[in-house]
């Protein structure tokens, strides 16, 4: 049972999208090899695992209320709570050992730089007071792809900034859907997300506008080389779909239904983005 607590207060789903990002970015960097392969996913999880673990505390106070996250250890057990944050130190050290040993300073700096942004400026300022809080907490979440690809190349260089400024935009529709589904929810525990400060309807059009803006995005990784033409017609279709539903959604009476469909795409497509980056990358 105690093992069990350890796992799921590093938020495992979290964890497994986190470690699909690291390979796209590890993949694109195209001269990787497996000890760096394995060493980068390991530290930079770990240091993640820690961040979860820091965030789960913060927001003790919302998840006792929200009925997605009532049942989370640290609400339903707060004797729990000093070990586990304990347990996030111990991970947060080992992680940035693992990479100082097996990666690059650069590597470690980007992992500190998340920290800051999605513990101090997400976590316990921008969630809480701000409608724009997703735009800071994606900008967190865009970092683990570029941390596996500066864990190869040690630079941050045009391939680099494409992939954040990919997974920032893909991160907005995304969570905004989420914050459509679950908008009742983020009104009790008094939330300022985005649909309930600025409208559905507004909601809706931002999650157009990021689509068209993360399919242009995509597609400056085959015009600068990065990838070849199998990688582009396919993210490109099935991006042009995700863009389609969403259109479809905007006056749709039926949003909730066609919502869940825009967060389940966008699952689907940040899969193959990161399966077409193996499949499909270039020599750079």
């Amino acid at each position: 049972m105690v093992n069990k607590k350890y796992l799921l207060i590093i938020k495992p789903k979290i964890i497994i999208g986190n470690l699909i990002s690291i390979l796209g970015g590890i993949f694109l960097s195209y001269k990787w090899n497996i000890k760096i392969l394995l060493g980068s996913l390991l530290g930079i999880i770990l240091i993640i695992a820690s961040s979860c673990i820091i965030n789960n505390y913060i927001d003790l106070d919302i998840d006792s209320i929200m009925l997605r996250t009532k049942t989370r250890v640290l609400v339903k057990e707060f004797s729990f709570i000093k070990k586990a944050i304990n347990y996030a130190y111990i991970l947060l050290i080992i992680g940035i050992i693992i990479l100082y040993k097996i990666t690059n300073i650069l590597v470690i700096c980007l992992s500190l730089i998340g920290i800051l942004i999605y513990i101090l400026m997400y976590s316990l300022y921008y969630k809480r007071n701000s409608a724009y809080s997703t735009l800071i907490g994606s900008l967190a979440g865009a970092l683990p792809p570029i941390m596996g690809y500066c864990s190869i190349s040690n630079k941050i260089d045009l391939a680099a900034i494409i992939i954040l400024l990919i997974y920032w935009l893909w991160q907005i529709p995304h969570s905004y859907s989420i914050a459509i589904l679950k908008k009742n929810e983020y009104m009790l525990v008094k939330l300022p997300v985005f649909p309930i400060s600025k409208g559905l309807l507004k909601t809706k059009k931002h999650i157009i506008i990021y689509i068209i803006l993360f399919i242009i995005a995509e597609i400056m990784l085959f015009l600068n080389g990065y990838t070849g033409y199998m990688y582009l017609i396919l993210m490109t279709l099935i991006s042009i779909y995700w863009l389609l539903i969403a259109i479809l959604n905007y006056k749709s009476e039926r949003f909730e239904v066609v919502t869940k469909k825009i967060f389940l795409i966008s699952i689907f497509i940040i899969i193959c983005f990161n399966l077409m980056i193996f499949i499909d990358v270039k020599k750079h």
